[in-house]
């Protein structure tokens, strides 16, 4: 009996290759009935396994296909997100949902009209870890007071070299954090202070901020051109400090007294698939296109902020 599930992946690039790997698990879990793929890059499209089938065009398929996974550069998201939405199908958009807030509140708004759902590929609030912090957070640390968040990749990496000249921070990984906090603490941050390091092409390759969310003094920090591999959260509470480490996919819960270590071995990318097709929870609505028009709408704010005082030409 097939189960009504036929999902078309869009963009077989280095991320989307990562997220066609995932729905052939659920082929072979026969979750799924069918499995499309379409990139404007043919080259992109000779997949070994025969049960994926390849289209040359979006319109030969979106009668077929029940859910859609975009995983193209930004500045595609709009048009297609919107093209999915008009044809009643269900759309998680990787992040950001676009880089422009009139865009991204033109999908919400089609999202609604058509009765459709919009989501946007939030993957960290699938993660074990995030969301064992966000219940120490409700439980023992207490009221933070200092957080401390960092997203760093190393220029020494080569394929980092080539990430900084296609990509901007900003959209890339700061929006990580950006997206984090306000999952574990249910609270968005306001910011007093946001400085960055631009390219001689324009794009943001180091992004730092200052500000407050909830009773807690915020720095945030992410950049291309490091030295060093770092992605940590730091939440300094009242009674407990918490330690998030995603490199490690670690939480430490600690104080003066006792240090409590948690570690985990999930597939936060697989978490989010399988709750975006319904076979989990039907109203898993976590990562849902409000909150990207949110995270968009804070992220434009400080590039506008940002631009009065940035360093180019690194």
């Amino acid at each position: 009996m097939e189960s009504g599930r036929r999902v078309l992946v869009i963009g077989a690039g280095y991320w989307g290759k990562k997220v066609i790997d995932e729905y052939v698990k659920l082929l072979d879990d026969h979750i799924l009935d069918r499995l499309y793929v379409y990139d404007i890059n043919r080259s992109l499209l000779n997949f070994q396994d025969n049960r994926i089938k390849t289209c040359t065009g979006l319109n030969e398929v979106l009668r077929d296909v029940s859910f859609a996974h975009v995983c193209t550069p930004n500045s595609t998201h709009f048009e297609l997100v919107k093209t999915l939405l008009e044809n009643n199908v269900e759309t998680l958009v990787e992040k950001p949902i676009t880089e422009n807030v009139a865009e991204a509140r033109e999908l919400i708004k089609i999202a609604e009209t058509q009765s459709v759902k919009l989501k946007v590929g939030m993957v960290y609030r699938f993660s074990s870890a995030v969301n064992k912090t966000r219940e120490l957070l409700r439980a023992d640390v207490g009221e933070p007071r200092i957080i401390n968040a960092s997203w760093l990749h190393n220029i020494d990496i080569p394929n980092i070299r080539r990430v900084m000249l296609e990509r901007d921070v900003s959209w890339d990984i700061f929006i990580h954090l950006l997206d984090i906090l306000n999952y574990i603490l249910d609270m968005w941050p306001s910011f007093s202070y946001v400085t960055g390091i631009k390219s001689k092409s324009g794009l943001n390759h180091s992004l730092f901020a200052q500000g407050i969310i909830g009773g807690a003094h915020l720095s945030m920090r992410s950049s291309f051109i490091s030295h060093m591999k770092e992605r940590t959260i730091e939440i300094i509470g009242e009674r407990y400090n918490i330690m998030l480490d995603f490199l490690n996919n670690t939480v430490i819960l600690g104080n003066d007294d006792a240090i409590n270590k948690f570690s985990f071995f999930d597939n936060p990318l697989m978490n989010e698939i399988r709750a975006f097709v319904g076979e989990n929870n039907t109203t898993d609505d976590r990562n849902r296109g409000t909150i990207g028009l949110k995270e968009v709408e804070i992220i434009s704010s400080l590039l506008a902020k940002s631009q009065k005082s940035p360093t180019e030409g690194r």
